[in-house]
């Protein structure tokens, strides 16, 4: 499976592709999410905190917002929340093939964002449940610990990628330059 996935992801693998995906997550970071963000100024989203979110952190968050701000969460999640993490997981996949090619590092390093990616999948439908149950009246459920688990598990997972990238660029100024 590991070569299969990296035979697929080196079939596109440019830094033009991946310059491609760097500024599509720009313009989700910076131009998409502030728009629905505006809806609910002072209230941070589950997805917001940097090491993943907690059972009690779902049910204040969800708890601070009214029903028309629940919709409004609860299609963000549906719409932009299902396109960007396929935008950076793809775009930290093609930067891992290019670096790991370079240095010789091994095939597997590419699941990593991948890894994230699906864990983010998983946060993103916990949330559209949770939601789903807020606005019936009912409490969050299972669906709360399940989105907890897997929104800790992407954030590690986009660490984890971030740093074997970072190491990897070491790697290869130190094999161009230094060697």
């Amino acid at each position: 499976m590991v070569h299969w996935v990296w035979g697929e992801i080196s079939a596109f693998a440019s830094l033009a592709v991946f310059a491609g995906f760097f500024v599509v997550s720009l313009i989700f970071i910076f131009v998409l999410f502030p728009l629905t963000k505006r809806h609910y100024k002072d209230i941070t989203t589950l997805d917001g905190n940097p090491w993943g979110f907690t059972v009690a952190d779902a049910n204040e968050t969800l708890a601070k917002m009214n029903d028309q701000q629940l919709r409004i969460y609860r299609m963000q999640e549906l719409l932009t929340d299902l396109i960007f993490p396929l935008v950076y997981g793809l775009g930290f996949a093609v930067a891992m093939v290019l670096l790991a090619r370079y240095v010789g590092a091994p095939h597997w390093l590419v699941l990593l964002p991948l890894a994230a990616m699906l864990a983010d999948y998983v946060e993103n439908l916990s949330v559209v449940v949770m939601i789903g149950r807020r606005l019936a009246g009912r409490d969050l459920g299972p669906m709360a610990a399940v989105g907890s688990a897997a929104s800790r598990l992407k954030h590690f997972l986009l660490l984890i990628t971030v740093l074997v990238l970072l190491g990897l660029c070491a790697c290869g100024v130190w094999r161009r330059f230094f060697r």
